[in-house]
């Protein structure tokens, strides 16, 4: 055993300093500094969405398409006794669309705390949360995507974060 750890002296303090450290309060961080993303993927890429725009995550189990409707509309799926509006964004933002697959996911996206407005958005699967800062996000420069006012940003990694409040006040 060295020397320097028998001394009692020397552990008193070296405990010491580590009770007061681990005592310490942390510095309360400003919850508007930050923002949590829900990161799912399309076609292998990852994008995102404001964790606090999003209902739900369900598996799509039927989609009934409608004759006629305009894209990004998919068409529409049973949720909690009603009917909900599917949007595949693939082709707002010029991403190739493969068949719809077993595991595909829907996001129930919500425009906001104060309108009972909701929509789905198809995507491949979720990936999890992610915690960035909001200052973080940078803007969509002019041609990197289509339908850019439905982007809150890029994120970390150069993913794109879509606004889900714009989304479902233009399709709802």
């Amino acid at each position: 055993m060295s020397d320097s750890l028998a001394d009692p002296t020397t552990t008193e303090k070296i405990l010491r300093e580590r009770s007061e450290r681990l005592a310490r309060t942390p510095e309360a961080e400003d919850p508007g500094q930050h923002i949590d993303l829900l990161v799912f993927l399309l076609a292998r890429e990852e994008y995102a969405v404001a964790a606090a725009d999003i209902c739900e995550v369900m598996p799509l189990k039927a989609l009934a398409r409608l004759p006629g409707i305009p894209t990004p509309v998919a068409g529409l799926t049973g949720w909690r006794g009603d009917l909900l509006t599917v949007l595949d964004i693939r082709t707002l933002y010029g991403i190739t669309q493969p068949g719809l697959r077993d595991n595909r996911r829907v996001l129930v996206a919500s425009a906001g705390d104060d309108t009972p407005d909701v929509l789905g958005i198809l995507v491949d699967d979720v990936v999890g949360i992610r915690r960035t800062s909001k200052a973080g996000l940078q803007p969509v420069p002019p041609g990197v995507a289509p339908y850019r006012e439905a982007l809150l940003g890029i994120g970390p990694g150069g993913m794109l974060v879509l606004d889900a409040a714009t989304l479902v006040s233009t399709y709802y």
